[in-house]
């Protein structure tokens, strides 16, 4: 299980910002929430990639993720988070 969620996480930094694919952005933003298999906890940082994510991808999962951290972030971390999904995707 670990072995594949580290996997996971390495591909989804690989892909997410080449092909801007819905669920390398949701895989990786999750590595960056949690901490998982070497990426630091950052909340803000995945904020900003669901926040990148929901107009890339549509799906649904990245605004029920944002509606969580939305409940913890205050609006300085959210903006903080939209300012490096556009710095890292542009």
């Amino acid at each position: 299980m670990k072995q594949n969620r580290e996997t996971a996480c390495s591909r989804a930094a690989f892909w997410a910002p080449r092909s801007a694919s819905g669920p390398a952005l949701l895989t990786l933003a999750l590595c960056y929430w949690e901490g998982a298999a070497g990426f630091p906890k950052d909340p803000i940082e995945a904020y900003g990639i669901l926040w990148y994510g929901k107009d890339v991808s549509g799906a649904p999962d990245f605004r029920t993720y944002l509606a969580q951290l939305e409940k913890v972030l205050t609006p300085e971390q959210q903006m903080g988070g939209r300012r490096r999904a556009a710095n890292r995707f542009q």
